[in-house]
């Protein structure tokens, strides 16, 4: 068994885990640290791999706490929610009717009694006029044959307006920046298609151990 948490789970890399090994049980999770880990739990079969390039991260009817979506965001309320920070810092806890409460801020929705995540609210940026989901840009870099890893950030003038959206990607074979590009435009509107694609030999991370998109931002 493999249990996945924290971070989108990509259906190539199920349809691949499977392949290479055929009996392994594969389980997707979704539940910040505010919530006391993970809320919601999914089995993901080789059917629900093959069918859902969006993984679902829970069952909604075994969820730990109640899951709601308010404007398009996951909240999650119940006992095992935290009741604030230390330090009076300020984030998404709150009480309703005396339940711990908590904005996650991520993206999601329900469906068919499963819990999707589209990725971090604070990840959309607006773009020419266009309100764009980096999240969704970084699922079609990750849908090209070849792309290994992959991140798309905004890159910003000092005034912190932005100027260009740039991918990074680690890939194997002869994949190129133009082909990654072909292949975007193939996927994607002309506006969410990044300016900038380069690739590399890691992407940098972290002392998390995730993606530094800060780091990448900044190259």
């Amino acid at each position: 068994c493999i249990y996945f948490c924290g971070e989108e789970l990509q259906q190539k890399t199920v349809l691949r885990l499977m392949e290479v090994f055929p009996q392994l049980a594969v389980i997707n999770a979704y539940g910040p640290t505010e919530a006391t880990s993970a809320v919601s739990a999914v089995l993901i079969t080789k059917e629900i791999a093959e069918t859902l390039p969006l993984l679902p991260a829970g069952v909604m009817e075994t969820a730990a706490v109640q899951i709601c979506i308010e404007n398009d965001e996951i909240v999650l309320k119940g006992k095992s929610v935290f009741a604030g920070y230390l330090g009076g810092v300020v984030g998404g806890h709150f009480t309703e009717n005396g339940v711990q409460c908590y904005r996650t801020g991520d993206f999601g929705y329900i469906e068919n009694g499963w819990l999707y995540c589209r990725g971090r609210m604070d990840s959309q940026i607006k773009y020419r006029g266009y309100r764009i989901e980096l999240g969704e840009i970084e699922s079609a870099l990750a849908k090209i044959p070849g792309v290994l890893e992959c991140a798309a950030v905004a890159k910003r003038t000092p005034a912190g307006d932005i100027k260009a959206i740039a991918a990074y990607a680690v890939v194997e074979g002869d994949l190129t920046p133009a082909g990654i590009k072909q292949a975007l435009n193939e996927r994607l509107p002309d506006y969410m298609v990044p300016k900038i694609v380069r690739l590399l030999p890691e992407l940098p991370v972290n002392q998390n151990g995730k993606t530094d998109r800060k780091r990448l931002a900044e190259l």
